[in-house]
């Protein structure tokens, strides 16, 4: 992980790592976190990639 920027991660990765990085980032993110009582709704992640050096404008969203 690069950064985090108001509610969003930044990750810069290689292909071959990123389908375990985005389901280690949505388990801890939506299941992990679960165990405090004081959260009380179900929580879900959007997942937006982009290349190298390209502007977020561009980003896609992906299903992960």
């Amino acid at each position: 992980m690069m950064g985090q920027i108001h509610d969003e991660l930044l990750y810069d990765l290689c292909p071959s790592e990123q389908d375990h990085i985005f389901e280690v980032t949505r388990r801890v993110m939506c299941e992990d976190i679960q165990q405090h009582s004081w959260l009380i709704v179900p929580l879900d992640i959007d997942i937006e990639i982009t290349n190298v050096d390209t502007p977020w404008f561009y980003k896609e969203e992906i299903k992960a």
